[in-house]
C-alpha cells in the first residue's frame, strides 16, 4: 500500500511539474502567407529585351548595339558600332547575390507583368516561390559614345529608319529568375522541410528548381542622340537644356542608375 501511495504522488508530481512527461496532441494551426507580392516600382519602368537567347553568356556585346522594335520589348539588332564595348567588361551589380523580390506566385502573379509574365502558363494548382536577383551588368560611359559620334552619323545616314524606333544600348542589366516548386502536405504527413499555407493549402518546398534569365536595356532614342543644335546628346552636356531649366533631370546626374532602373533611358 505505502508502494501505491508512493507511485501514485510520483504520478501527480510529474503531471504538475514535468508536463513533458505526459505527451498530447496539439493542434498548429497556419496563416495564409504572402502571395504575389507586387514586384519593385523600378522594375515596370525597364525595357526587356524580349527572349535574349544565347546573348545572356555574351553580354558585353549589348553595349554599343542599334536596336530597331518590333513591338513592346521585343527589338532586332541592325548594328553594333566597331569602336565601341571592346574593353567593356561584365559587373556584379550586387556582389553579396541578396534577392531584390521575393514571394510566393501562382498564375495570378502574371497581371504584374514583365518579370512574373511567365505565370501565365501555370496550371491552377501550380505555386512557385520566386527569387529575383540582378546578377550582371554591362555599361557604355557617356566618354565612349562621343567617340564614335562619326561612325554613328554615317551608319544612319546610310540606313534611313523610315519612321520606325530605333535606339543605341548604352548598357545591360542580366537578372536571374530562380523559382522553386512546392508540393501539397498531405494531412497527417510527417516532414522536416518548413510548411507554409498558400491559398489554403499547406505546402513544403520541393527540390526541384528552375532558372530563367531577363536582360533589360538602358536605351537611347537616336533622333535624339545625333539631332542637330543644341539638343543632340553628343553635344556638351550643359546644352542639353534650355535656360529655363533651373535643375538638370536626375537620371543625367547619374547616368549609370538611371540605365539600371530604365528611368529616362529612352527619350521621346
Amino acid at each position: 500500500m505505502t508502494r501505491f501511495v508512493t507511485l501514485v504522488h510520483l504520478l501527480v508530481a510529474c503531471m504538475l511539474l514535468l508536463p513533458g512527461c505526459i505527451t498530447s496532441k496539439k493542434t498548429v494551426r497556419f496563416s495564409e502567407v504572402a502571395k504575389n507580392i507586387a514586384l519593385p516600382t523600378h522594375f515596370k519602368s525597364r525595357n526587356l529585351f524580349g527572349k535574349p537567347g544565347p546573348l545572356i553568356y555574351k553580354l558585353e556585346d549589348f553595349a554599343g548595339i542599334v536596336v530597331e522594335e518590333t513591338k513592346p520589348n521585343h527589338y532586332r539588332r541592325l548594328y553594333k558600332l566597331k569602336n565601341l564595348g571592346d574593353e567593356i567588361k561584365v559587373e556584379v551589380p550586387d556582389a553579396k547575390g541578396q534577392p531584390i523580390y521575393e514571394s510566393k506566385i501562382d498564375k495570378n502573379a502574371k497581371l504584374n507583368g514583365s518579370y512574373l509574365a511567365f505565370a501565365a502558363d501555370f496550371s491552377a494548382q501550380q505555386v512557385e516561390h520566386i527569387q529575383i536577383m540582378d546578377v550582371g551588368l554591362v555599361f557604355a560611359p557617356w566618354k565612349q559614345i562621343h567617340a564614335s559620334e562619326n561612325e554613328l552619323r554615317r551608319w544612319i545616314a546610310a540606313n534611313p529608319a523610315n519612321g520606325k524606333k530605333r535606339f543605341l544600348v548604352q548598357g545591360a542589366l542580366l537578372t536571374l529568375i530562380l523559382g522553386t516548386s512546392t508540393n501539397v502536405v498531405a494531412a497527417g504527413s510527417q516532414v522536416s522541410t518548413p510548411v507554409f499555407k498558400v491559398n489554403g493549402e499547406l505546402r513544403r518546398l520541393d527540390s526541384t528548381t528552375r532558372r530563367d534569365y531577363q536582360v533589360a536595356l538602358a536605351l537611347i532614342d537616336l533622333r535624339t542622340l545625333v539631332a542637330p543644335g543644341p539638343k543632340s546628346l553628343l553635344d556638351p552636356i550643359d546644352r542639353l537644356f534650355d535656360s529655363s531649366t533651373k535643375a538638370k533631370p536626375s537620371w543625367v546626374e547619374n547616368t549609370r542608375i538611371a540605365g539600371i532602373a530604365g528611368i529616362g533611358s529612352e527619350i521621346k
